[in-house]
């Protein structure tokens, strides 16, 4: 009879303490899914999600910086990134960022062949949010979206941007 009695507390413990305690909190629960990890901001745009962009400004010239983020197109078309501005700044590329369905594209990597996107003329200051608005092909724009500037040392030294200072700074693709 006791036994019986201690049981059935243990089983209502049980029952009341494992659902809030985040051992299992559903199949979507947190603690079965992995999020975008790392510094930067994270958003969406139609099919195609943006995940870790931050500007790395050069060390010497804090007017200058990187866009760095990586690009996921999850739809079944492809696209591509024809244009990056940070205020009035506008990202000078080697053309427009292919964006095929399915792909997963660093922007901004030292990896060899990776593109990048360089800015002149950048007002913000690290530390600061700088509102970045990017244009696609067929998603369309976004709306500004604020993105963390750091400077190009420790971690992000090898992001720093390598800008031509000769080159113009609204270069850009042609929409």
């Amino acid at each position: 009879m006791i036994r019986s009695r201690v049981l059935a507390t243990v089983a209502v413990c049980l029952a009341a303490v494992l659902p809030t305690a985040g051992c299992y909190q559903g199949f979507e629960g947190t603690v079965n899914t992995q999020g975008p990890s790392g510094n930067g901001t994270d958003f969406v745009v139609g099919d195609l999600k943006v995940q870790d962009a931050t500007l790395v400004t050069d060390p010497e010239d804090p007017t200058a910086a990187s866009l760095i983020m990586t690009l996921l197109n999850e739809g079944e078309t492809d696209d591509s990134l024809v244009a990056a501005t940070v205020g009035t700044s506008t990202g000078a590329t080697e053309g427009p960022i292919a964006l095929p369905s399915g792909a997963v594209v660093p922007v901004g990597s030292p990896e060899p062949g990776s593109p990048s996107i360089a800015f002149i003329g950048l007002t913000a200051k690290p530390g600061d949010f700088a509102p970045v608005t990017l244009r696609f092909g067929s998603a369309g724009s976004t709306e500004p979206v604020g993105v963390k500037v750091v400077v190009g040392e420790g971690y992000y030294a090898d992001y720093a941007p390598t800008i031509d200072r000769e080159e113009s700074p609204d270069a850009s693709p042609a929409p």
